[in-house]
């Protein structure tokens, strides 16, 4: 596949920044109770026609996930959709100047992005879920029990242990945190599309 980032070596896949304390028992919480709730084999991705991307508000981290996810696989050549909603998202909101200017920097237009928010047909169409954070996946385990075998954290789906399994919100944050985010979620797209093309064939 051209042009993708897939991390092979242990340094890649375990990832412990110097963090506080605090943030560090947050980190390894969220982690443990994951993968405690995710016991099961992961979905077969044999037949995924489309993925749903999910945050909070649905005008950062999932809008972008959505966009850059369109372009990889339209790329590709490959017909997997994807959408992306908020849990909490305030519908017909725009993404921030902020968001827009770092997703420019990945080819990706937010200009035109209106959010959305999650619904049961959004899950009930989709083959596989995706969110940022472990308190949207917690939320989406009670609010749509039905669905859960559909859930997953991005960054858990492709580094199963990596300890930081959360993709944090840039929302409010400088520029740089924009990018850092943004960064993060495309190298998880890379991969996560790589593993499910590579089960289908």
């Amino acid at each position: 596949m051209e042009n993708m980032h897939i991390g092979n070596d242990v340094s890649d896949r375990l990832v412990f920044p110097v963090r506080s304390v605090k943030d560090t028992v947050k980190r390894y919480f969220c982690f443990l109770s994951y993968h405690i709730i995710n016991r099961r084999s992961q979905k077969s991705t044999t037949r995924v026609k489309t993925i749903e991307f999910i945050c909070n508000g649905n005008i950062c981290r999932s809008a972008f996930a959505e966009k850059y996810a369109t372009g990889l696989l339209a790329k590709m050549g490959y017909s997997i959709k994807s959408s992306s909603s908020g849990i909490w998202a305030k519908e017909g909101t725009r993404s921030p100047a902020k968001a827009i200017k770092a997703a420019s920097v990945f080819n990706v237009d937010l200009g035109d992005h209106i959010s959305k928010k999650t619904d049961d047909h959004n899950l009930k169409t989709a083959d596989l879920v995706f969110c940022m954070h472990f308190n949207q996946y917690r939320e989406l385990c009670r609010k749509f029990p039905v669905y859960r075998e559909k859930f997953f954290l991005l960054k858990a789906f492709i580094k199963p242990i990596c300890i930081d399994i959360n993709i944090e919100d840039p929302y409010g944050k400088n520029s740089e945190q924009y990018l850092k985010c943004f960064r993060e979620i495309s190298r998880s797209i890379e991969m996560a599309v790589g593993k499910i093309i590579n089960s289908a064939e």
